[in-house]
C-alpha cells in the first residue's frame, strides 16, 4: 500500500541488510540516504523490480523526465 509514495527515506541501521525494501517505498526521484555504516557494501541489482514494477512505468509514461530510459519499448 506504501509503494512509491515516499520522497525520502533515512536509513539508520548500521546492521547488514537489503535496500530493496526501502527502494520499493520511493517515489520517482525519491532519495534513500544511508546515515549507518554496514560491514558490507550495499549491493544493488542493475534493475531493481521490486522498486522499478511494470505499473509504475505505465504511470510515468507521459512524463518527459528522467523515468523516459524505463519505458519499455
Amino acid at each position: 500500500a506504501a509503494t512509491g509514495t515516499i520522497d525520502y527515506i533515512i536509513d539508520t541501521i548500521s546492521a547488514d541488510h537489503s535496500v530493496l525494501p526501502l527502494l520499493g517505498l520511493l517515489k520517482l526521484n525519491g532519495k534513500l540516504v544511508t546515515v549507518g555504516l554496514p560491514s558490507k557494501p550495499l549491493e544493488l541489482p542493475v534493475f531493481p523490480t521490486e522498486a522499478y514494477r511494470g505499473e509504475q512505468l505505465r504511470r510515468d509514461q507521459g512524463d518527459s523526465g528522467d523515468a523516459r530510459f524505463l519505458r519499455k519499448a
